[in-house]
């Protein structure tokens, strides 16, 4: 017999109520360290801990000036097909310039496997064809660099696309070289 009244799970509950009640009483617990007056953050001691200014041999710009990432795809395109390209954000240096950017941070601009944000790598090693070539990426970097404006990349080694070649080969088998 059905009761359309009655949870499918009635005690489904239990264990949303369980979570709750212990995720609360963590929460209540992180409030109760000793405050310092005005009810300020808790003063810590780092008197133990040898701290000195360990200096930088970045360019002045670098160290203080103003960075812009760059979603390359939606920045500037050049050749009218809708996707921005290595060539447009080369024409926008001076702008760049202008505004006193010092650096620019490229999302992911490898050949990828998802055709949007570049997080899904198929090759390290080469451009995204909606982007350009290599030779684009070097005359970015060499045209931003007379602008004084350095580059940064998003360069994603720690995942990669299913259909990068050393998944490829893992899901060959047991004694694939990949698989471990």
């Amino acid at each position: 017999m059905s009761f359309a009244w009655m949870p499918r799970r009635p005690w489904s509950w239990l264990g949303s109520s369980l979570l709750a009640a212990g995720m609360a009483a963590v929460l209540s617990a992180c409030g109760s360290a000793e405050r310092a007056p005005n009810d300020a953050a808790p003063v810590v001691d780092t008197s133990a801990v040898a701290m000195r200014d360990a200096g930088s041999n970045l360019p002045e710009g670098w160290q203080h000036g103003a960075f812009m990432e760059i979603f390359v795809r939606s920045y500037a395109d050049s050749d009218g097909d809708g996707i921005g390209d290595l060539r447009g954000l080369t024409s926008r240096l001076d702008h760049l310039h202008r505004l006193g950017v010092r650096g620019i941070w490229l999302m992911p601009i490898t050949a990828n496997a998802d055709g949007d944000h570049g997080y899904a790598t198929t090759d390290f090693r080469r451009i995204a064809p909606e982007y350009g070539t290599l030779a684009d990426f070097d005359e970015l970097i060499r045209q931003a660099h007379a602008r004084g404006i350095g580059v940064i990349m998003d360069y994603v080694i720690n995942h990669a696309a299913a259909a990068h070649p050393m998944f490829v080969q893992a899901r060959q088998g047991p004694q694939a070289p990949w698989r471990d």
